[in-house]
């Protein structure tokens, strides 16, 4: 079997070429795939920033209609008595109709 020694010339110089053919594919591969996965991650943050903020803007749109509720609520006449009062069921039947069970 003949050794590397012992090959002509040009039969060297391809398994040079191919071994660095070889490097090089393997290296830009690697490279190419690197930066493949840094585009994902940017992708899968800028979704979950915007996920982040739509669930942000929609508990701020909550807690502004929880606060005119209660403003609606506490400026009713009724609601004001019972509550004086400390009358739980008239509270109630006033205010809990509208919610289904």
């Amino acid at each position: 079997m003949p050794t590397l020694a012992n090959l002509r010339l040009a039969p060297r110089l391809y398994i040079l070429v191919g071994t660095l053919l070889a490097g090089t594919v393997l290296s830009l591969s690697y490279l190419a795939d690197r930066q493949a996965m840094r585009i994902v991650e940017r992708a899968e943050t800028a979704e979950l920033a915007a996920l982040y903020a739509n669930v942000e803007a929609q508990v701020t749109q909550e807690a502004r209609l929880a606060q005119a509720m209660a403003h609606l609520v506490a400026g009713m006449e009724p609601a004001q008595a019972a509550l004086a009062s400390g009358n739980r069921e008239a509270l109630e039947e006033l205010l809990l109709p509208p919610y289904p069970s």
